[in-house]
């Protein structure tokens, strides 16, 4: 059973929340599962569920991403620079999104046909599982 205090949600919430029927359910694992999922294995009714996830999310995603439309205008938050980031392979477009692709996240790659953008995405997942820093595994889900 993990505790799932840090939510700072109602005590009844939480119980119901600790009794679910997943196994080994931890904070991190969470946000992985869909409101309809919570409601099915455990006592949390719908609108409990979306409540614990939207908790959750808030507490997990503590800094809000920037959009494409802010990078280009310039706008992205002063954090930006301080995450890390995915090389594209291309200089230029490292440049303009000011270090690659945020290490963590997600990030959607949208243009016409034939642009480049599934050569640009598997790029970027043989990027992520060729540079691993330390011991520890990399992955990337395309």
């Amino acid at each position: 059973m993990s505790d799932f205090s840090f939510l700072k949600l109602d005590s009844c919430i939480l119980e119901k929340l600790a009794g679910c029927s997943i196994k080994g359910l931890t904070p991190d694992l969470l946000l992985t599962y869909t409101a309809n999922t919570l409601v099915h294995v455990s006592d949390l009714t719908r609108e409990e569920a979306e409540l614990v996830l939207k908790t959750a999310a808030e507490k997990h995603c503590k800094l809000a991403p920037p959009t494409a439309w802010s990078i280009l205008q310039g706008e992205s938050p002063q954090w930006i620079g301080s995450v890390r980031h995915v090389s594209t392979g291309c200089r230029a477009l490292d440049t303009f999104l000011r270090g690659g692709i945020p290490f963590r996240g997600l990030f959607e790659v949208c243009g016409e046909s034939s642009a480049g953008k599934t050569q640009l995405v598997l790029q970027l997942c043989l990027t992520v599982q060729l540079h691993q820093e330390g011991s520890g595994r990399s992955s990337a889900l395309f």
